[in-house]
């Protein structure tokens, strides 16, 4: 499963994340020690959780449900969903309540399913909104052409801070007041957009994503640095691999390196070792198996079960004449391999005996 966007409750005691584990994606519940996990919502709609009420007790999440995305909230033990805005809001993301409980921040605009795009000005630009929890009023308060992503609160409630690129094409923090004063920025990165930007509850400090890794940055001083992480793992390449290729079930190489033997649902083939070419030189209604070759990489010893019984022929690796058959006993042969010399054939013939022979079919 594909799990992701992590939540901290206010006391530190849950985690709340978005995973499609179940199908579509849903909001759980985990330990930060780990353990079993609890789902929350169970709508066949997407859902992503964006924050805790205050209190803890209840889960801020974005669903496409009853329009193309609202704000809702649901009860960390589980219950009815509760919208936080009326359906006509369309486009609402990344609802955060404040730290008084009495305020609700959320961009909207249909930008905010393509954040990953600079430069965007229209009329889809996400723009942030601030809703009154208690009479239900609500006010735009930042009206910028440039979009505005991911708001949070600071941790006295005063002033709201978000990522936009209205400054030189790079998403960089911002901030206005809770009334949508004073804008002004907090970082001036250059290059490297700020990304899935979070402020911590207790202290004025914002972590995010920024060159593909995690950064923090004092959102008094704007003092930014990279956060080092030490993930031990194993290395993330083998040193070795595996070709497969299902329908060949065995293949040998021959001693001048040149050639390729391999047995094809039961036709034997020669190819390139450099795949130039590829040609089957058996052509048989039997099966053949058990491929050798001699020293000289001029001919092939082999297995067919021609006449409904195991034995051993010879053939030219160009497949230019017929097969010699070297066997003919009742007992299954097997396994044959060329001499070092060439001189002889070593296989089995049953299920106990070790034989030779001479490639001619001569000395058994």
């Amino acid at each position: 499963a594909y799990d992701r966007e992590p939540v901290w409750s206010p006391d530190g005691r849950w985690i709340a994340f978005t995973s499609n584990r179940s199908g579509s994606n849903d909001v759980f519940l985990v330990s930060p020690s780990g353990g079993p996990v609890r789902q929350l919502t169970f709508h066949t709609g997407d859902d992503a959780a964006t924050d805790f009420a205050p209190d803890g007790k209840s889960v801020v999440f974005r669903s496409g449900r009853a329009s193309s995305s609202s704000l809702y909230t649901v009860p960390v033990s589980g219950g009815t969903e509760q919208p936080l805005l009326e359906t006509y809001w369309n486009w609402a993301h990344h609802g955060r309540i404040s730290p008084d409980g009495r305020s609700l921040v959320f961009s909207r605009g249909s930008e905010n399913s393509y954040w990953w795009r600079t430069g965007y000005r229209g009329a889809n630009a996400s723009k942030l909104w601030i809703r009154d929890m208690n009479t239900g009023a609500v006010k735009r308060i930042v009206d910028d052409p440039a979009n505005s992503f991911w708001p949070d609160w600071g941790p006295d409630g005063a002033r709201i801070y978000f990522v936009s690129d209205r400054k030189a094409g790079v998403y960089n923090i911002w901030s206005v007041a809770a009334s949508g004063a004073e804008p002004r920025a907090v970082t001036d990165f250059g290059k490297g957009d700020v990304r899935f930007m979070s402020v911590a509850a207790g202290t004025p400090v914002a972590v995010y994503e920024r060159d593909y890794g995690i950064w923090r940055t004092d959102l008094l001083t704007g003092a930014s640095r990279a956060v080092a992480i030490q993930a031990p793992a194993e290395t993330k390449e083998n040193r070795t691999f595996i070709v497969e290729n299902a329908p060949a079930s065995e293949y040998k190489l021959s001693p001048d390196g040149k050639k390729i033997a391999a047995v094809v649902r039961g036709e034997i083939f020669v190819l390139g070792a450099d795949g130039g070419y590829a040609r089957n030189i058996t052509r048989s209604p039997w099966r053949e198996k058990s491929v050798d070759w001699d020293k000289e990489s001029r001919r092939l010893v082999y297995v067919s079960d021609a006449g409904a019984n195991p034995d051993l022929y010879i053939l030219q690796a160009l497949g230019d004449g017929p097969p010699r058959r070297l066997t003919d006993s009742p007992g299954d042969e097997n396994g044959p391999l060329f001499s070092p010399d060439g001189a002889w054939i070593a296989y089995y013939q049953g299920q106990r005996e070790l034989r030779i022979i001479q490639p001619d079919g001569r000395g058994d």
